[in-house]
């Protein structure tokens, strides 16, 4: 017997498949060829450094994961995998590589904030190095953009949700307070971070910082409102709902 792994993995891994193919060949011959065609999914993304290494160390730990689930297979005949699915955030039907890189491209809520990572490029930066200050506002914009999508507020479900009554809708941002508090430079590894601080029937105020490590670089407070038809209308209340949700999360953690 021989299986053939195309790309590097770590030494437990690979005991653990000498293990799982002693016992169930099949099973063995299956995950092997998950993850060959998985890291060539991978391979063919142009990330660079720290993030390759994050995506990859994700894999692999999804990899285990279904490796020891399948081996409980092995061993009791059948198991539910739904604990080490969740773990590792291996969720069948769904290729593994387009669901880590979905969570690098929009971000996570956590405690009732979004956090959206960021690093800055030579196009961000003007003569000086320093990032030109408009730009500012296309990260905030990306960190309020996938806050809207994580809860459900993408523009798919919105217009399903809200074309028969509100057609032409659209968030549209009011107004906005900002300060400019330190530099970030080409290379900096930036997250914004955004919380709803008020939620009422028709618009939403979202507080947006950008910090590069536990330095505050720049502090927003962005009022966003709900419109169709050329006017202010009240904000969906499933997504109301879970904006304020938020809004008692972040106040308490």
């Amino acid at each position: 017997m021989k299986i053939v792994v195309s790309h590097k993995v770590d030494d437990d891994l690979l005991r653990t498949f000498v293990y799982l193919a002693e016992r169930n060949l099949a099973a063995a011959e299956n995950l092997v060829a998950d993850i060959n065609r998985k890291f060539e999914q991978l391979a063919r993304f142009p990330f660079i450094g720290r993030e390759r290494s994050a995506l990859q160390q994700g894999l692999r730990s999804a990899l285990v994961g279904e490796t020891s689930c399948l081996l409980s297979r092995s061993r009791a005949g059948d198991c539910d995998c739904t604990r080490d699915r969740r773990l590792y955030g291996y969720r069948r039907g769904i290729p593994e590589v387009n669901e880590r890189l979905s969570v690098s491209l929009d971000g996570e809520l956590r405690d009732g904030r979004h956090i959206q990572v960021v690093r800055v490029y030579y196009e961000d930066t003007d003569f000086t190095g320093i990032v030109y200050h408009a730009n500012y506002l296309r990260y905030m914009e990306r960190g309020r953009t996938n806050y809207l999508r994580l809860i459900g507020a993408n523009h798919r479900a919105l217009f399903e949700q809200t074309e028969k009554e509100a057609p032409g809708f659209a968030f549209v941002v009011r107004s906005m307070s900002i300060d400019f508090l330190k530099p970030a430079r080409m290379d900096d590894i930036l997250r914004v971070i955004s919380d709803p601080v008020e939620v009422k029937g028709a618009s939403v105020t979202i507080r947006q910082r950008v910090m590069r490590g536990d330095e505050l670089l720049v502090e927003a407070q962005v009022r966003v409102a709900f419109i169709a038809g050329g006017r202010a209308r009240p904000i969906p209340r499933p997504l109301r709902i879970a904006m304020k949700a938020d809004q008692d999360a972040a106040g308490q953690s």
